[in-house]
């Protein structure tokens, strides 16, 4: 028996509670209930594919975190390493590793553990794990630079500074002391980002005198310095939203002229300035909301006095930055929030003022931009390989696991986990080998590690017309 929705064949096992439990029919299905306590929740976090298996990190039934590994088969699910929390501290879910992130053939990862705090590799095996290099607190604005890993750390001798890593002991080492000796020119304020962008690593920080602004680092002495004091004096110009465009910085800051509006910046203080004040004078014309880079464009929520919140897009130049569409006329604005993009076109949430918070695309033209369906996707969706998976509501069955080729038809919620109006709330989606992982709660074992058959879902989205994006089954 087949079901026939808005002109698309479904089968019916793959939408069914039966099939949720059978991965061999590309339904969702539990690869392992990691804490087997009831309703305990191992909380996978940090997934990330690497030598042919999904790392990430989980709670045991004892409250410890450590680093796992998966085929997808609960049989093929296992721990590589945990991290115990040594006497007098007792087990906490805010200790054990965290930010896994790969870097030459190796992951790399910070353990916040009492007396083994700082950066540690791994090269999947409990042996091959080992500290790099001893730092207090928290990981801060770790990000990848091509293959180096620049982060800021405080290693109890030089204050917070801007450290680098390539994954081997030798390779970790101090940037720069910008403040000799124990004191730091960066102090930890909100917001705090950082981005990679033409080879170099950007990051937000307070520092006294200047505020909060952005600093760059090329990985050297003389390349790592303030970008260029935005807001003059000791005031914040708060950078947000880094996102980098071809190899240029975009951001959102406050110069104490123009309010917050859009910024570009190639890592000198010539090359940092202001692209459009976009809500002219001292009104802003943003807020913190995320920005997507696509097809050589920068796309972002803006105000500019008269639309309200919509739908933006800048090359760069003032003439360049321009209203994509006015989605909910009128001042009120639509509050997009750009997501994630496939095959060229950008997906993002809106509220047209009809159908509430939904899920919208565009190809950047006001013709080209039009609603996808009537259901309010969450901030976690990706690409899979020719098709969107995402979590959303459709104001009946909760947060679920929805999947997209981009078309009304091809938008669909994959399984009804947790049944009814409750919640199943899916996140960090990651595609790895044939599978999309992910961390869900279906109100029974707590949160643990979800997946689905990416080729178990091709009858989904391949039998559908008109083919408007095309179906890369298996990519």
């Amino acid at each position: 028996m087949r079901f026939h929705v808005a002109g698309l064949s479904l089968a019916v096992l793959a939408f069914s509670l039966g099939s949720a439990s059978d991965p061999r029919l590309g339904g969702l299905f539990l690869v392992r209930d990691i804490d087997a306590a009831p309703n305990g929740s191992s909380d996978p976090r940090d997934l990330i594919p690497f030598e042919g298996y999904l790392f990430f990190t989980a709670l045991d039934g004892a409250g410890v975190r450590g680093i796992w590994k998966t085929d997808g088969t609960s049989a093929g699910t296992a721990l590589i390493k945990d991290f115990p929390t040594p006497p007098p501290y007792e087990p906490s879910p805010s200790y054990g590793p965290i930010s896994l992130t790969l870097v030459k053939g190796r992951l790399l990862f910070w353990n916040s553990v009492p007396n083994e705090s700082g950066l540690w590799t791994t090269d999947g095996t409990a042996e091959g794990t080992s500290l790099l290099h001893s730092f207090g607190g928290f990981p801060v604005s770790l990000t990848k630079v091509d293959e180096t890993l620049f982060f800021l750390g405080d290693d109890g001798v030089h204050g917070l500074e801007i450290w680098k890593s390539d994954g081997t002991v030798a390779g970790t080492v101090l940037v720069k002391d910008a403040a000799p000796g124990s004191q730091s020119p960066f102090h930890l304020v909100f917001p705090m980002m950082a981005a990679s962008s033409g080879g170099k690593y950007f990051v937000t920080a307070w520092a006294p005198g200047v505020g909060n602004e952005l600093w760059v680092s090329d990985g050297t002495d003389s390349g790592t310095h303030l970008v260029k004091d935005i807001y003059p004096g000791s005031g914040d110009s708060l950078p947000h939203d880094l996102t980098d465009v071809d190899g240029t910085l975009f951001f959102f800051a406050d110069d104490n002229g123009h309010g917050s509006e859009l910024w570009k910046s190639d890592g000198t203080e010539a090359g940092t300035i202001l692209v459009k004040d976009i809500n002219p004078g001292m009104a802003n014309s943003v807020a913190f909301y995320a920005m997507q880079s696509l097809n050589h464009l920068a796309y972002f929520l803006a105000d500019d006095g008269i639309h309200g919140a919509e739908l933006w897009k800048s090359d760069g130049t003032a003439g360049g930055t321009v209203l994509v569409k006015d989605i909910q006329m009128g001042p009120g604005g639509s509050f997009p929030t750009p997501l994630a993009s496939l095959d060229g076109i950008l997906f993002f949430s809106a509220d047209d003022g009809v159908h509430g918070q939904a899920l919208w695309r565009t190809d950047g033209t006001p013709s080209g931009t039009a609603l996808v369906k009537a259901v309010e996707p969450g901030m976690d969706i990706i690409d899979a390989g020719g098709f969107l998976v995402f979590s959303a509501s459709d104001g009946v069955h909760g947060q679920e696991v929805w999947v997209s080729d981009g078309t009304p038809a091809g938008t669909v919620r994959l399984a009804d986990i947790s049944p009814g109006a409750s919640s199943f709330s899916p996140t960090l989606f990651t595609r790895s080998g044939p599978f999309v992982f992910l961390s869900g709660d279906d109100g029974k074992t707590g949160r643990e590690l979800w997946a689905f058959r990416v080729n178990g879902i091709d009858h989904v989205l391949s039998e559908r017309s008109p083919r408007q994006i095309p179906f890369r089954p298996g990519h």
